[in-house]
């Protein structure tokens, strides 16, 4: 249950990070003022040990959302 949670988030974060890449094909002056750097490593760490914000969504919540894109859905949340 907590891997398929697991997976699913990282599907939900792969599939939001492709969106946020089409508008950048589509405008070529596309200007950034900060640089994220994001990286893993395959130790089993626990949630509550993570250093950094953790937030798990379920599925009920993108059900009741009802949104049309991860895009969306992750603003509705606070995301930006």
């Amino acid at each position: 249950m907590k891997n398929s949670h697991f997976a699913f988030l990282k599907l939900l974060i792969l599939i939001f990070s492709l969106s946020l890449t089409l508008p950048l094909h589509a405008s070529q002056q596309a200007e950034f003022d900060e640089e994220i750097v994001v990286t893993a490593t395959k130790i089993p760490l626990a949630i509550s040990e993570a250093p950094g914000l953790i937030q798990t969504i379920d599925q009920e919540e993108i059900k009741e959302n009802n949104t049309q894109s991860v895009a969306d859905f992750l603003n509705n949340r606070g995301f930006t």
